[in-house]
This record gives structure tokens, C-alpha cells and sequence, in this order.
């Protein structure tokens, strides 16, 4: 499998194609949920990854952990 990566850098650029994507890749092999949005941050790329570093910095200490549905 090789999932696709995101950059968010392009206006050209689907988020949503990215996540179906990864949800076909997530189904084939069986990722549970919290996999799911571990496997999808380590595909984001550039801006994205800066975005999503600085996001989960930002989240109180001890907070839930984001379902795939959240993320």
C-alpha cells in the first residue's frame, strides 16, 4: 500500500480526496481508529504537518484522543 501524502499547500489540493483515499488503504488493512488518525498526521506534509504539530501542541495535557471521525 502506499498511501497518499498531504500537503495542503496547493489550492489544487483535495483534502477530501486524501482522506478517502487513506479510508481504502485504512479498510484493506484493518486500522482501528486511533491507527487511523496516527497513520494519516505521519502522511501530512509541509504546511499540513506544521498546521497539525501546532494543533496537537495546543491541546490540553491528559485531553481524549481524536477519533478518526474528529480528525
Amino acid at each position: 500500500m502506499n498511501p497518499p501524502d498531504f500537503t495542503g499547500s496547493s489550492v489544487t489540493e483535495d483534502s477530501k480526496n486524501f482522506m478517502e483515499d487513506l479510508q481504502k488503504v485504512f479498510e484493506v488493512m484493518h486500522v482501528t481508529d486511533v491507527e487511523r488518525v496516527e497513520l494519516a498526521a505521519y502522511q501530512l506534509k509541509g504546511v499540513a504537518r506544521i498546521w497539525y504539530d501546532q494543533w496537537k501542541k495546543s491541546r490540553a495535557e491528559g485531553a481524549l484522543i481524536v477519533s478518526w471521525v474528529v480528525f
